[in-house]
């Protein structure tokens, strides 16, 4: 959205937001990019922990992947003064780690589209300790990863390659994950499949907050990818919430999701 949409979107609702925080006069769309400009992206992250904190627990289960997010790279008005066709692409990529069993987000970064999975890995367990396992894609396949996760107490359960070789050199960690993944196919399958969780948490992002950037500017592009993660993670931090109340489905529920009998958040339908 735009300052001046968000603005509008915000008169829709002036007189809540002015009652909840006591004030009598809403801004405008020059004090929301001013806002936006003095944001720090630390605060954003910081903020995201503290929402997830309730989420933490040892021996968690934690799933990783990236994708990527439309930009805008240029003004489609400057493009026309110049008489230039701008028929460039380009991606910013969010790089998350999720609970699997409540789906919160509980790390991100964001990278260009050049940045490989795998080098981001030790950035998102930063601040997580004692995990069960951690499930990644083909792009987090590394010896190196493979050491970390298990520093941390954890089961790496990463996708192999047709070429994944193991030697005599490699740490133990790797020749175990290679061998129980040739060995007991069915079993590694049953765990890898949690793994598809995370495209449910993109999707929700994208449909829900878009898929595209609208800032040029990469330092206000990003900031906008990590407010999108940010309101993510307090949407289900709210279903979550109010999903302990439920006792069951409730008939005409206004709710679109409910825990699940394994604690999992379920649509309602």
């Amino acid at each position: 959205m735009t300052y001046d949409g968000i603005e509008s979107e915000l008169w829709l609702i002036g007189d809540t937001i002015m009652e909840h925080f006591s004030i009598n006069k809403l801004p405008g769309h020059s004090v929301i990019h001013r806002g936006m400009m003095r944001l720090p992206m630390k605060y954003i992250r910081r903020l995201n922990k503290r929402v997830v904190k309730r989420f933490r627990r040892k021996k968690m289960i934690v799933i990783l992947d990236a994708t990527g997010f439309r930009v805008k790279t240029s003004s489609g008005w400057y493009d026309i003064r110049i008489k230039r066709t701008n028929k460039r692409k380009d991606y910013d990529k969010l790089h998350i780690v999720i609970n699997a069993r409540r789906g919160a987000i509980l790390d991100f970064q964001i990278t260009g589209l050049q940045t490989h999975d795998s080098t981001k890995l030790k950035a998102l367990l930063r601040d997580i300790n004692e995990m069960l396992r951690v499930l990644g894609d083909a792009g987090y396949l590394s010896r190196k990863n493979c050491t970390i996760v298990m520093s941390k107490g954890g089961k790496p359960f990463f996708a192999l390659k047709k070429n994944t070789t193991v030697k005599e050199s490699d740490p133990d960690v790797w020749k175990e994950m290679v061998s129980f993944a040739r060995e007991n196919t069915g079993e590694w399958e049953r765990i890898y499949h949690l793994h598809s969780y995370v495209e449910a948490i993109f999707s929700t992002i994208k449909r829900r907050f878009g898929e595209q950037l609208t800032a040029i500017k990469k330092r206000i592009r990003r900031k906008q990818l990590a407010l999108k993660v940010l309101a993510c993670t307090i949407k289900q931090a709210l279903y979550d919430k109010t999903a302990v109340t439920l006792d069951g489905a409730l008939p005409g529920c206004v709710l679109s999701e409910k825990r699940s009998a394994k604690g999992r958040l379920v649509r309602l339908g």
